[in-house]
């Protein structure tokens, strides 16, 4: 009850901001970026994505000072990328590319950190997935590092399709499902992750129940709109993505994570922005009988 009561006072009990991306090492283009989204009403940090090589010394200063005064979150690179794979190579340039991306973290003093598992091909079961999943995550904790990496969680919009031979998939995006997302969950109980609730809408997935049922394990949460069975990443109000129900949801939860608008042009995130403000701003009007969290026993 006293967390409903503070959710309706104070606002919602978890942050909401938006995403920066960092293609190249314009400083312009991020500084213009971080100008725009600090215009944004109760911007609650913002979360870099980075897919380019690791920035030298100068640009992690300069992106420190750029960001200096907002609570950062880091998205680390995954195009080329794997946990998962029968070659012990490709492991560890994956290992290596994300020990580099939590010592970032920790530079720009992010507490979280999101990380995709990669494709997981037709030679390796699942179960050895999750155990070359498993590993290499005690492995990024064992850095030392002060940011938690999280498994991102959704379901990737590479068409599964798209790369068959001999009549079978050669690889697919893990997980690739929630079911498969609430398989990893259970080998791994240390391990929290990021849903990112656009991508399960273009995946016709019940993020909802997933939410509902896993909320504990949830530290992060991507915001953005889609289609069914097609294109994500719209601004919100342009697809099946209701914001309205998330909303109601995470303050009948208690949520006190993090949510990221992940849209890429200006006027989508400040659309979305709004609209966003509009569905929590609803929602802390409605007098919702708060949810316990499911916890497993003992």
């Amino acid at each position: 009850m006293a967390m409903r009561d503070q959710q309706t006072s104070l606002g919602p009990a978890y942050s909401s901001g938006a995403r920066l991306e960092l293609p190249g090492s314009d400083l312009s283009a991020w500084r213009r970026r971080v100008e725009l989204l600090r215009t944004l009403p109760d911007l609650g940090h913002i979360e870099v994505w980075l897919e380019e090589p690791m920035p030298g010394e100068a640009m992690v200063a300069a992106l420190r000072k750029l960001l200096e005064g907002t609570r950062v979150l880091l998205q680390g690179p995954y195009l080329q990328l794997s946990m998962i794979s029968h070659h012990d190579l490709v492991r560890g340039a994956a290992a290596e590319v994300y020990r580099q991306t939590l010592a970032l973290a920790d530079a720009l003093d992010a507490p979280l950190v999101t990380l995709r598992a990669g494709t997981l091909p037709f030679l390796l079961a699942e179960n050895r997935a999750l155990d070359q999943l498993a590993a290499m995550f005690a492995a990024l904790r064992a850095t030392g590092c002060r940011a938690e990496p999280l498994l991102w969680g959704g379901v990737d919009s590479i068409a599964a399709g798209s790369n068959l031979r001999w009549g079978r998939v050669l690889a697919s995006p893990y997980p690739a499902s929630l079911e498969e997302l609430r398989r990893a969950l259970e080998r791994m109980p240390e391990l929290r992750i990021t849903l990112d609730v656009g991508t399960c809408v273009s995946g016709r997935q019940n993020w909802i129940a997933f939410l509902r049922s896993q909320a504990v394990r949830i530290a992060a949460i991507h915001l953005h709109d889609a289609e069914p069975g097609g294109a994500a990443e719209l601004r919100l109000g342009m697809g099946a993505m209701d914001p309205f129900a998330l909303a109601r949801l995470l303050r009948a939860l208690g949520f006190s994570g993090f949510v990221t608008l992940v849209t890429s042009e200006d006027e989508d995130t400040v659309a979305s922005w709004q609209l966003w403000r509009q569905a929590q701003a609803e929602a802390a009007q409605e007098t919702t009988a708060t949810l316990e969290a499911v916890r497993k026993p003992g």
